[in-house]
């Protein structure tokens, strides 16, 4: 899900740097208890009036989930207090 993130916003001018950088990445699959998690992280957001993107609950969980700091410059789209969040410049 990440890496269709970026690939969507990505400039052409970014390709290679970006390719090289993520490269040195671990990747991680979703599974049914990443989907799982990430279901519920919707409900608990949507009791409280906030509605967000099932591509970033996924990421969310996925970080939360393998207990990893997320790299974004989007902290809107990540309001979990638990999740250590990384800001971009």
């Amino acid at each position: 899900m990440t890496l269709a993130e970026i690939y969507a916003g990505i400039r052409p001018k970014e390709l290679a740097f970006t390719e090289r950088f993520l490269e040195g990445l671990q990747n991680f699959e979703l599974d049914s208890h990443l989907a799982r998690y990430a279901g519920l992280l919707k409900n608990e957001w949507a009791k409280k009036g906030r509605t967000l993107a099932g591509v970033d609950l996924i990421i969310a969980a996925t970080a939360l989930g393998h207990h990893l700091v997320l790299m974004t410059d989007n902290r809107k789209d990540f309001p979990m207090a638990q999740l250590a969040l990384y800001p971009l410049p």
